[in-house]
């Protein structure tokens, strides 16, 4: 039921669909250029070190050091004071030895960039 005029709400339900269908038609279509773009083809990846101790140190310290807390203070599952307290030195030294990997100088070369 609409008040005479045409001021009701059916007129404001009209109005606010004119508009939405607006505001949609004005939106991106998402359709692909007709241009084409170059895409970027990642090179061959390295594979893990299979001879580097501290490699696999860093790596076993931090994620056994994690688990070992998870399993212990976190689930009960193992005893909580020896467990956790070899968790919490496995997650440091993993650390750690992360930190001492690291190189102390860069080369000017070597961009501001991370190696992935």
């Amino acid at each position: 039921m609409s008040e005479p005029g045409g001021t009701g709400p059916e007129r404001d339900r009209d109005e606010i669909d004119r508009r939405f269908e607006q505001m949609v038609s004005s939106w991106r279509t998402g359709e692909p250029a007709d241009e084409a773009e170059e895409h970027f083809v990642p090179g061959p990846t390295e594979p893990l070190p299979a001879g580097d101790l501290h490699f696999w140190s860093i790596l076993l310290g931090l994620t056994a050091g994690p688990l070992l807390l998870l399993l212990s203070a976190g689930l009960s599952l193992l005893p909580a004071v020896p467990w956790a307290l070899l968790g919490t030195a496995s997650s440091v030294a993993g650390f750690v030895l992360l930190v001492l990997r690291s190189p102390r100088r860069r080369g000017e070369d070597d961009g501001s960039g991370a190696r992935v």
